[in-house]
């Protein structure tokens, strides 16, 4: 933990050099390879030619994928704390 290194990756066309942490690597590969999956689905089945739309629509899409698991994270966490308030009386008797 705590190493950086410098990978190489290419995003809609283009190669960047990022110096990141090694721990990290793996999801920004993983994450690069599916804004590219999905900037060229927009190509292929929305015909949407434009670079800048089909960036767009992709960093939305994330962001609203983000606050859906953000919410559903809340709604989670509220129920293991009932589940804890129901729960930690019977266990203390």
């Amino acid at each position: 933990m705590g190493t950086n290194r410098t990978i190489h990756i290419q995003l809609a066309g283009t190669q960047y050099e990022m110096t990141i942490p090694k721990e990290d690597e793996l999801y920004i590969r993983e994450a690069a390879k599916l804004l590219n999956q999905q900037m060229q689905q927009l190509l292929e089945k929305e015909n949407v030619h434009s670079m800048h739309e089909r960036m767009t629509r992709v960093m939305l899409f994330c962001m609203v994928t983000n606050l859906k698991l953000n919410a559903l994270q809340h709604q989670a966490f509220a129920q293991l704390e009932m589940m804890d308030e129901l729960v930690n009386p019977v266990l203390r008797n």
